[in-house]
C-alpha cells in the first residue's frame, strides 16, 4: 500500500520537473505539518464532506473560520458546476501511477466531453495560477493511468480538459482560475515528467534553485541556497554599485532563512539535536483570567463601563465579510465610506505594473536643478 505522502505526487510535480536534486536533499528531513497546512486540511475535509453529503453538519476540529471559508469554496465550486452543467462528479479521487507516484485530486467532474479537474487551495498567501499548472497536469496523468473501472468510466469519451483552481485572494475573496487543455498536452507533459522522476531517483544531481523551491523540505541545506548566503556575506550590503546584485539574492535568501528556522524548530520538536540550539517556552504575557469577572470588578472600582472597555468599527475586510454573510447589497466604496491612500513608498522589481515615483529627496534635487 502506498504511504500517505507520495515521494512523487501532484504537489511536488513542479519541483521534480525543475530540480532533480530535491529528493536527495529532503531525505531524512522530518515531515511536520504546519499550522497553516493543518487549517487547510480541515477546510478540505469540510468541502469533501459537503460534496459527498450537503447535509453534513459536523467535521472534527472545524471552527467558525474554517466553516466560513469552506462555505465560500462550496459556493465557487457550485458556480463552476452550474457553468459547465456538470453531470457527475467525484471528490477526493486517488490517482495512482506507481507505488510512490500518486496523488489525490480534490474534484473531478464530467460535463459531456469535458473533464473538469479541480484543486481547492485554502491558503491566500501563495497565489497559484491554473495555466500549465504542473499539479493539474499530474492529476490528469495520474487519473488516466489509474486502474479503476469507475474512474475510467468517468473520463471515457472526454476530449477537452479544464483545470480549475479555487483559491482565496489576499483580500479573502474566492477566485476561480481556469485553464483548458487536451489529453495530448497531458501525454507530452507526462513523457517529460517520467524522465525527471527517473533522474530524481538518482543521487548526485545538481540543484536548480527557483520559485519551485517553495515548500521544499530540503531547501534549508540546499548548496545552491547556502552558496548564495556565503556569497552575500562577502558583499557590502550598502554599496550602491552592487545593490542590484544584492537585491537579486534577497528574495531567495529570505525564503532560505525561513526554511532554516523552520527545519531547526521541526528537528528540535521531534527530539533531534541541533548543536547550539534548544527549545524553550515562549515569553509569557499577561492575559485576563476571566474577562467578564474583570469587567464586573473594575467597572465598580474605576467608576463605570466606559473606563474599562472600548469599541471600534470593524476593519474594511471584516466589514465586507459581515455584509456578505448577511447577504446585503451594500458597497461601502460606492457609499463614499472609504478612501484609498498609499501608506508611503516601497521597493519593487522594474517590471512591476505600478508607476515609479520620486522620493522626497529626489524631487527636491530635481527641483533644485531647474532653479
Amino acid at each position: 500500500m502506498p504511504s500517505e505522502h507520495a515521494k512523487f505526487g501532484s504537489s511536488t510535480a513542479k519541483r521534480t520537473n525543475n530540480c532533480s536534486a530535491w529528493v536527495e536533499l529532503s531525505r531524512g528531513v522530518p515531515n511536520i505539518e504546519s499550522a497553516a497546512a493543518a487549517d487547510g486540511t480541515i477546510v478540505h475535509s469540510i468541502v469533501e464532506a459537503w460534496l459527498l453529503n450537503p447535509m453534513t453538519a459536523l467535521v472534527e476540529g472545524a471552527e467558525e473560520e474554517h466553516l466560513e471559508l469552506a462555505a465560500d469554496m462550496m459556493a465557487a465550486i457550485t458556480a463552476t458546476m452550474d457553468k459547465y452543467d456538470v453531470e457527475e462528479y467525484e471528490p477526493e479521487v486517488r490517482g495512482t501511477v506507481a507505488e510512490d507516484v500518486f496523488g489525490t485530486i480534490d474534484y473531478i467532474g464530467k460535463a459531456g466531453s469535458t473533464l473538469i479537474i479541480g484543486d481547492v487551495k485554502s491558503g491566500k498567501g501563495f497565489q497559484v495560477d491554473a495555466e500549465r499548472n504542473d499539479q493539474i497536469l499530474f492529476a490528469a496523468w495520474a487519473i488516466g493511468e489509474t486502474d479503476s473501472d469507475a474512474l475510467q468510466d468517468l473520463i471515457e469519451g472526454t476530449e477537452k480538459l479544464v483545470g480549475i483552481i479555487w483559491q482565496p485572494s489576499r483580500d479573502g475573496e474566492i477566485h476561480t482560475k481556469e485553464w483548458a487543455f487536451t489529453w495530448a498536452e497531458v501525454d507530452e507533459w507526462a513523457d517529460n515528467h517520467e524522465k525527471m522522476i527517473a533522474k530524481a531517483r538518482l543521487d548526485g544531481n545538481k540543484p536548480n534553485p527557483g520559485e519551485h523551491c517553495a515548500f521544499c523540505p530540503g531547501a534549508f541545506k540546499c548548496p545552491a541556497k547556502t552558496g548564495d548566503a556565503l556569497r552575500a556575506l562577502q558583499y557590502n550590503p550598502t554599496d550602491i554599485e552592487i545593490l542590484a546584485t544584492n537585491m537579486a539574492m534577497v528574495k531567495d535568501l529570505k525564503a532560505w532563512c525561513n526554511d532554516v528556522e523552520k527545519a531547526t524548530y521541526n528537528a528540535l520538536e521531534v527530539g533531534q539535536k541541533v548543536t547550539g540550539w534548544k527549545l524553550v517556552a515562549s515569553r509569557a504575557s499577561r492575559k485576563w483570567l476571566d474577562e467578564a469577572a474583570a469587567i464586573k470588578t473594575l467597572r465598580r472600582k474605576l467608576g463605570g463601563l466606559k473606563f474599562v472597555t472600548t469599541s471600534k468599527i470593524l476593519g474594511i475586510g471584516a466589514m465586507e465579510k459581515e455584509i456578505k454573510r448577511q447577504k446585503l447589497a451594500i458597497d461601502i466604496d460606492e457609499m463614499g465610506l472609504t478612501v484609498k491612500e498609499s501608506s508611503g513608498t516601497t521597493i519593487a522589481p522594474a517590471d512591476d505594473k505600478r508607476p515609479a515615483v520620486l522620493s522626497g529627496e529626489a524631487f527636491a534635487a530635481a527641483l533644485a536643478s531647474v532653479q
